[in-house]
């Protein structure tokens, strides 16, 4: 009986706890619930090792822990550890895109890149999404090579999700763990706007255009940003 009075008590404060980090953000309580859970947490990050150096899955796996406790509600009836386990669950993904990166040529990866870009400027310019045909014509390239790179993309091997990593992971998985560190320091805000430009955490790539009327701001407030992103990556 007193063992469960003090499990009752132990569950309360930690409750508490993230209540009180969900009210304030801070990275002080964030930093003491990934230490009250770092048992928990690393026991199911590590059942996803083998695929993906350790360094890049511990990152993501304590991202989803972060997300996890800034989501978590006791009032819908499920301990913190289940919502822990099912956001950090979310690793699945990773593993199955890096078990077919590596057999995608990086020229490909390069062309998809490329490919991402003119759709972005000529969805700019035409206000709606181009053709496979216009893009073809905008890159000076053959019909059937662009369509085999969208095919690519389209079959899940490489997608907008995660798209700085994957491409990085390719080349050195040390700068993949350096970019998704980068974004975890950076204010809220800017972490929305790092996504949107980079297609990171699962966000649509934004055109310049796009991005500054989402974040209300002008051509050379977007173009100082990026610059800024890029010095913080170098």
């Amino acid at each position: 009986m007193r063992l469960l009075k003090k499990c009752g008590r132990l569950i309360s404060m930690s409750d508490e706890l993230i209540k009180q980090y969900q009210l304030t953000g801070s990275k002080e309580i964030e930093n003491q619930l990934l230490e009250n859970h770092k048992d928990y947490i690393h026991a199911n990050i590590a059942k996803w090792r083998g695929i993906v150096p350790d360094a890049v899955l511990f990152a993501h796996g304590k991202h989803y822990a972060t997300e996890a406790f800034k989501t978590y509600d006791p009032s819908k009836g499920a301990g913190i550890n289940t919502h822990l386990y099912n956001n950090i669950s979310q690793l699945s993904r990773l593993i199955y895109q890096n078990q077919n990166v590596s057999s995608i040529p990086e020229n490909l990866i390069q062309q998809i890149g490329r490919i991402k870009q003119a759709k972005n400027y000529l969805t700019d310019e035409l206000n709606r999404e181009p053709t496979d045909e216009e893009i073809a014509d905008h890159m000076h390239q053959p019909l059937a090579h662009i369509k085999k790179a969208i095919k690519y993309n389209r079959a899940d091997l490489i997608n907008d999700s995660d798209r700085e990593v994957k491409q990085e992971s390719v080349k050195d998985y040390t700068k993949a763990n350096e970019i998704f560190s980068y974004r975890q320091n950076l204010p809220e805000e800017q972490k929305k706007q790092f996504d949107a430009l980079t297609g990171f955490n699962n966000q649509p790539v934004l055109s310049p255009g796009q991005f500054g009327k989402q974040f209300k701001m002008k051509p050379y407030e977007v173009s100082r940003l990026k610059t800024y992103f890029a010095k913080g990556l170098k």
